[in-house]
Formats: C-alpha cells, sequence, structure tokens
C-alpha cells in the first residue's frame, strides 16, 4: 500500500515535470530545465526502489514443479551474457550432472539473474563467471572483487548494498526465494580467490 501510494504520487509529480520542461526550451532556460531532468530521473529511480521494495514484502510462495535445471540455468546464461560481454567479462556454464529439482521456475529464475548480475558486477574485464551443475547442487562462482568479512556479515541484509548505486534487493529477494523453497545456500570467497555462491537442492 505505501510503495502504491508513493508511485501515485511520484508519477504525478513527474508528469509536471515532463510538461514544465517542454515549455523551457529556450537557451536562458538550460540550467533550469537540466536540474527538472535531474529531478524526474531521481523520481524514477526511487519509482523503482519503491516497486523492488514492494516486490520483497509481497514474495509469494513458490509454486513447485519439476524443472530440469541444466535447461533453466542455460537459458539464464544466454539471457545474462549480453551483460557480461559489455563488462569484458567471460560466462560460462559446465554440466557435470543432468538433474531435476521441485521448485518455482520464474523465482529461481530471478535468482540466478540476480547472482549472476552480482558476480558480473564485481569482476573486471578478463575475469570470469562459471555457472557448475553438480549431482545435488549450483554454484555460482567468479574470480571478481572478493568479499571481505563485513560484506559477508551484511550481504542479505535488507538494502545493504556494497555498490554506490546499489539497492540491496536483490540479494535479500533471493534469499527469501531460497528459504521458500527449503533450499540451502551460501555465500562467500574461497581462499583461492574464487568468490561462490552454492545452492544445494
Amino acid at each position: 500500500m505505501m510503495a502504491h501510494e508513493v508511485n501515485n504520487t511520484l508519477g504525478a509529480t513527474d508528469s509536471i515535470l515532463q510538461t514544465t520542461r517542454s515549455y523551457l526550451v529556450a537557451d536562458e532556460y538550460t540550467d533550469l530545465n537540466d536540474a527538472l531532468r535531474i529531478a524526474s530521473e531521481r523520481n524514477l529511480r526511487l519509482t523503482k526502489f519503491m516497486r523492488n521494495f514492494a516486490d520483497v514484502v509481497r514474495l509469494p510462495l513458490p509454486n513447485l514443479e519439476s524443472i530440469q535445471l541444466n535447461k533453466l540455468v542455460h537459458d539464464v546464461v544466454i539471457f545474462m551474457q549480453s551483460l557480461a560481454w559489455e563488462n569484458g567479462i567471460g560466462l560460462q556454464m559446465e554440466t557435470m550432472s543432468e538433474i531435476n529439482i521441485q521448485a518455482d521456475s520464474g523465482q529461481i529464475e530471478q535468482v540466478l539473474v540476480n547472482v549472476i548480475k552480482n558476480a558480473v558486477q564485481s569482476c573486471e574485464p578478463g575475469n570470469l563467471v562459471k555457472l557448475v551443475i553438480s549431482e545435488n547442487q549450483l554454484v555460482i562462482r567468479n574470480n571478481g572483487k572478493p568479499i571481505s568479512q563485513l560484506e559477508s556479515n551484511q550481504l542479505f541484509n535488507p538494502f545493504y548494498s556494497s555498490k554506490p548505486d546499489g539497492q540491496g534487493i536483490g540479494l535479500t529477494l533471493s534469499r527469501e526465494i531460497l528459504l521458500n523453497h527449503g533450499f540451502h545456500f551460501s555465500l562467500k570467497t574461497n581462499d583461492d580467490g574464487w568468490t561462490e555462491f552454492v545452492i544445494v537442492f
């Protein structure tokens, strides 16, 4: 309800901002037009933030079905490949077992998108993100920036983010999804420097 009411106000406010900007096309209004643009962009970011907040609050229970995990992971890797390429990051999938799981495909897909995105954003050009499927688990590993002990203690807390423009929603949402499925999970940087998000089915 809070997100709905806030977004109603933001929508109306942004409409006024855009209408006003359309009248301020003369050179003498350049600075004012630019200020209104910045205010409008902030509105849009706040709208997105409130939408994500609402998603966490109203997360539905999983609709369980038999899923071919290998196919789901393969499809997500293809979907996220462009993000990896744009950042000069390798994105690979390795299959050691063909497994089926009982899960909500849409929710597990959202977890994978969030985890892969975080992994890519922690990497530098030339680094690698690798998804490995074994008999009873999926490991998403990367050799990018390691997770500090301080970050490790905060990562799954709502609205905590180590990124300057992060909202701290993705891992919170992923945690809730995995807990609702009864899947065990962990996220840490190992002694070899590789950071691993492990999901045990």
